[in-house]
């Protein structure tokens, strides 16, 4: 009962990540290396606090892998922050979900994951719910900058994908582990770009901004995905499945509560698309594999 309950407050405050962002003006790639590098920090506290060791023996071997799985997780924040600036949030978190559909569609490619009729039927279905999203004519969000900010959502949900997908193929090395590194990388590789492209003054912030950067890195991240990682290794995949889309549920519920976003039919067709293509592929399309592989 306890790891369904620390899950479901995972969930909850993922899907609240929209909200802060609104509220802080700091630069999308500033908010990520700190969201990064404050999440490390906690993350890597767990481990004391639990006397947990790091397994960094296969870590060598797969470094290559590591470094472009952080890099495209700290990629993907950025573009997601650019999106919830740009458009409403429902848009954007819609756009976003996404990922485990273009996931699939990489896994085609990559992963020599067998086409199958469900596997079909879930891209369609997804498809469709973005088209509708597309032409769902938010009045609170509308022509070039809803657009912008729907392109942003999905280019952040494509580096996700590709995050999946670069885990899927890291060995031997737990998820906790593995996200910590991920998060450490990302850090790592946003800073000698802020270094690089000379906007280190950027990460001077205002008074004003640190507490939601606070929250953003500690709370959204750090703590979400302690978690995240303790509840899901108690948890059956039916739950976790299950439970993961009160994420995308609050971050709409949340938006249309604090920032007054509503939902037109359009939008609200399309959310039932995406999220129910997502859905369908958990529920039916494990049961196809195990039939068909």
């Amino acid at each position: 009962m306890k790891s369904k309950g620390n899950y479901i407050l995972a969930m909850l405050i993922f899907g609240s990540i929209g909200l802060v962002v609104r509220r802080v003006e700091v630069d999308s790639v500033v908010l990520a290396f700190y969201r990064s590098l404050l999440g490390s920090g906690v993350m890597l506290l767990t481990f004391f606090v639990r006397k947990e060791r790091l397994a960094l023996t296969p870590v060598k071997a797969q470094g290559g892998l590591l470094l472009c799985a952080g890099t495209a997780l700290g990629i993907n924040w950025i573009l997601l922050f650019e999106a919830y600036r740009r458009t409403s949030i429902t848009s954007a978190t819609l756009a976003y979900y996404m990922a485990p559909v273009i996931f699939l569609g990489l896994s085609f490619l990559f992963l020599q994951l067998r086409f199958t009729a469900v596997r079909g039927m879930t891209l369609f279905i997804a498809l469709l719910g973005m088209t509708l999203l597309l032409t769902g004519g938010n009045p609170q969000s509308v022509g070039n900058a809803n657009l912008a900010g729907i392109a942003f959502g999905l280019a952040a949900a494509f580096f996700y994908a590709l995050v999946i997908l670069m885990n899927r193929m890291l060995k031997d090395l737990p998820g906790r582990t593995r996200t910590l590194l991920e998060l450490l990388t990302a850090s790592g590789v946003l800073f000698l770009y802020l270094l690089v492209s000379g906007r280190l003054p950027l990460l001077r912030l205002t008074s004003g901004a640190w507490f939601p950067v606070l929250l953003l890195g500690v709370v959204h991240t750090g703590v979400a995905y302690a978690l995240y990682f303790g509840a899901v290794e108690k948890l059956d995949a039916q739950h976790v499945a299950l439970y993961s889309y009160l994420d995308p549920l609050a971050a709409m519920v949340l938006a249309g509560l604090f920032l007054s976003e509503s939902i037109t039919l359009n939008q609200g067709i399309g959310a039932l698309l995406i999220l129910g293509s997502s859905f369908l592929f958990e529920v039916l399309g494990k049961k196809e594999q195990r039939r068909s592989e």
